[in-house]
């Protein structure tokens, strides 16, 4: 086994091993489901800011508003691991906009990666 399909084995074999398992979305809890997990063992923590819970607006959200205006937003907010695939998304959006589509690419995430994608999202011509 190589590459995907073996971190997938071993992913399924973790979870279905596990004492309790905590997925940050319902599609999440459905892929364990299907995994083979108990869904007894599964709890559900939303991984998401809710808008009351933060009461201020940054004052960089007008700048980035601004940015995004008038073009179709394709966006992402997590971490920027390897494994969730932002760099596939960022291809898709300059290849996209290389075809004349109005696209804006904008992530949100913690600073770790974030200086790599900007220099990979430059070097497709979307940055």
């Amino acid at each position: 086994m190589g590459g995907n399909s073996s971190r997938r084995f071993h992913e399924t074999r973790v979870l279905r091993k596990a004492d309790a398992v905590i997925c940050i979305s319902e599609t999440l809890r459905k892929e364990a489901i299907s995994r083979g997990v108990n869904p007894k063992k599964i709890s559900l923590v939303p991984n998401a800011v809710t808008p009351s819970d933060s009461d201020d607006i940054s004052e960089l959200f007008p700048l980035a508003q601004s940015k995004l205006e008038n073009s179709i937003v394709v966006g992402y907010i997590g971490s920027l691991r390897d494994i969730e695939g932002v760099d596939a998304t960022a291809e898709a959006v300059a290849l996209l906009v290389s075809q004349g589509a109005n696209l804006k690419f904008f992530v949100l995430s913690s600073q770790a990666g974030q200086e790599g994608l900007e220099t990979y999202c430059k070097s497709l011509g979307i940055g």
